[in-house]
């Protein structure tokens, strides 16, 4: 499964789930989704969570190294856009 296809998954789940239980998880699907959000939208959908690291391109490390740095610059900031 790629993870284009576990955070449509995490979607389905949510959405699927009773309302008490959907209220005890929402936390860590909502977390499941903003990590699994801005490597999908680098285009990193198609890797699978069994490959291994060494594996991965330098293209693919790159965009991976992206995500991690503007999540890790953005976090507890609140960004407005006008």
């Amino acid at each position: 499964m790629g993870l284009g296809e576990l955070r449509d998954h995490v979607g389905e789940l949510a959405r699927g789930l009773p309302p008490e239980l959907a209220r005890m998880t929402k936390g860590l699907l909502d977390e499941l989704d903003g990590r699994l959000g801005p490597l999908v939208g680098v285009g990193l959908s198609y890797l699978t969570l069994d490959r291994a690291g060494a594996t991965l391109s330098t293209g693919e490390r790159q965009r991976i190294e992206l995500t991690s740095t503007v999540r890790a610059a953005f976090y507890g900031h609140a960004l407005r856009l006008r």
